[in-house]
């Protein structure tokens, strides 16, 4: 543990933090990041300096704030996995939280802020549209931290990745993911010396995980059998009275990107999910019919019959 010393034991920094520091019209571009990074970066040099720790294999880093368990054996499967990939490279956990208003049917990894899928053809244009999204606002705005979990695009390619369907219920390779715990070979971090660094971007705003998966020059993974489940009273970021302020500044601070956001929304309910929701509508309609149809005919065919039957008996 790392104390601040005998003048400060309880370790008040004197930080405020970053969710309380969120009045977008006094300070449109307070980082939504906060000092994080500097911080992971204190504890990450203090783990490569003392001797005690050069024969340790891994670093496990984890969001202590978070109502979940490590998953004891999800952490032993990540580091059996086949062709030593937790011997050479990150992997992230696949920890899950349930999306706000979803009642379970939505139910992602719950580090929105962290990811960034593999970049390939198949998903070239939706990492546009976040882009795009995200660009809303200029640079160094809060606006571009708090775009990744209020992004559809990165809620989508993020449930991408995490579909079976699509992973294979295996390990699968990303540029950058933590969801709560995350776990890193040592001999990847102290090779890369010096430029193994925690950093939130140019604006300070990105997550200062994605910038320190970024410094390994390596590739990631995510195991979806180290699998936990967030407690929903008790998710990652804001709640209670800082929730609702924080949404609060997010939707009156930025009328701008909130008129694009309830204008998309209505566009893509008015091209996709109303017409959609038409077909499905008219073809349950129809199977309806056609079941109908055929159980009459089935009665039609049975009274004949017993019709049959009786006349030939008075025969």
């Amino acid at each position: 543990i790392i104390g601040c010393g005998p003048t400060n034991p309880d370790c008040k920094l004197g930080e405020m933090d970053r969710y309380d520091n969120m009045n977008l019209f006094k300070n449109p571009t307070a980082s939504g990041v906060g000092k994080l990074g500097e911080f992971r970066q204190i504890i990450l040099e203090y783990i490569l300096k003392k001797e005690e720790y050069n024969d340790f294999s891994h670093m496990i880093v984890l969001d202590v704030d978070l109502g979940v368990s490590v998953s004891p054996l999800g952490l032993l499967h990540t580091l059996g996995l086949e062709n030593n990939i937790a011997q050479e490279n990150v992997v992230a956990s696949s920890s899950s939280q349930v999306w706000p208003g979803s009642m379970g049917t939505i139910i992602p990894p719950y580090d929105l802020s962290a990811f960034r899928p593999k970049a390939t053809k198949i998903n070239q244009k939706v990492r546009g549209l976040h882009k795009s999204f995200c660009e809303l606002m200029p640079a160094g705005d809060r606006w571009r931290n708090m775009c990744e979990a209020a992004s559809p695009m990165q809620l989508f390619m993020i449930l991408q990745s995490a579909d079976a369907t699509v992973n294979h219920d295996k390990a699968h390779e990303v540029e950058s993911a933590f969801n709560g715990v995350t776990i890193y070979p040592m001999s990847l971090i102290r090779n890369r010396g010096s430029a193994a660094q925690y950093n939130s971007g140019d604006d300070n705003q990105r997550c200062e995980h994605v910038g320190f998966h970024y410094s390994l020059k390596k590739s990631m993974f995510v195991n979806p059998k180290w699998s936990m489940n967030l407690k929903p009273s008790k998710p990652g970021g804001p709640t209670g009275y800082r929730a609702i302020v924080t949404l609060s500044y997010a939707i009156i601070g930025r009328p701008n990107v909130m008129f694009a956001v309830v204008l998309g929304g209505l566009v893509f309910c008015l091209l996709f999910t109303c017409p959609l929701w038409t077909i499905v509508v008219s073809i349950k309609s129809l199977l309806m019919m056609i079941t109908a149809k055929k159980q009459e005919r089935v009665k039609e065919r049975g009274e004949s019959f017993e019709c049959s039957v009786i006349d030939a008996r008075e025969m």
